[in-house]
């Protein structure tokens, strides 16, 4: 069998720093309901991506959704929504 080389292992001090280097560069994009609106009250809001704290990670999303109920909540017709 022949194995295919390994490519060199870069210290970790390289590895947090691409990594500082690339999350400060980011933004995100985020949906805000601000109370009982109609879809056209959605608020669509571009800001830098938020720094972990400790015990925290960021995730990566690539899409996400709205459920009947949440949708029920936005209309203010969900019993006993938070």
């Amino acid at each position: 069998m022949n194995a295919s080389p390994r490519p060199p292992r870069r210290n970790t001090t390289d590895r947090a720093q691409s990594s500082a280097a690339a999350t400060t560069a980011v933004s995100i994009t985020e949906v805000v309901l601000p109370g009982v609106v109609e879809p056209a009250g959605l608020q669509v809001r571009t800001r830098p991506m938020p720094t972990p704290g400790p015990r925290q990670v960021l995730v990566a999303v690539e899409a996400s959704g709205v459920s009947m109920a949440e949708q029920a909540m936005r209309r203010n017709r969900y019993p006993g929504q938070p």
